[in-house]
């Protein structure tokens, strides 16, 4: 089952790759055309100067796309099995990697990724351990709920 912060997690790392193959779609034919392995590195800059840059930036700007993802997949997991824990360190994990990449290139999406670890901080924060939270909603299982729902029985 998804959660919003891995729906929005997955979501954006989609959007962060497509906008990289647009971006960056000279670096990325240069590399297609001299055939993809080896096409990066210390011999290329020394022979083409600053066309290798482009190539960096491309490769960088696209891995993140990828992990992105990967992270919304793990706080989705994290979601399913009720692992607050998982979700709060990925949620760390965001933070710092936005705010370094938005002190150092401040017009830029990383304000987007401490956006999406806060929202993962509060998803965590309302996630009663071992009770996953249900659908898209961030608020459908709350530690009130949880336990007014076990005082009962």
């Amino acid at each position: 089952m998804a959660s919003r912060t891995g729906f929005l997690l997955i979501l954006t790392g989609v959007g962060h790759s497509l906008v990289g193959l647009v971006i960056f779609h000279q670096p990325l034919v240069a590399i297609a055309r001299d055939g993809v392995l080896a096409t990066i590195g210390p011999h290329v800059v020394e022979g083409l100067g600053n066309n290798d840059m482009g190539r960096e930036a491309a490769f960088w700007f696209l891995l993140y796309g990828p992990i992105l993802c990967l992270q919304g997949q793990i706080a989705n997991h994290a979601v399913a099995r009720g692992d607050a824990a998982i979700l709060r360190l990925l949620a760390w994990n965001l933070l710092a990697t936005g705010a370094a990449g938005a002190a150092i290139m401040p017009v830029s999406g990383f304000w987007l990724v401490i956006g999406l670890a806060l929202l993962a901080f509060r998803q965590a924060a309302r996630i009663v351990p071992g009770i996953p939270l249900r659908g898209w909603s961030v608020g459908t299982q709350t530690r009130s709920a949880a336990s007014s729902s076990t005082s009962h029985r």
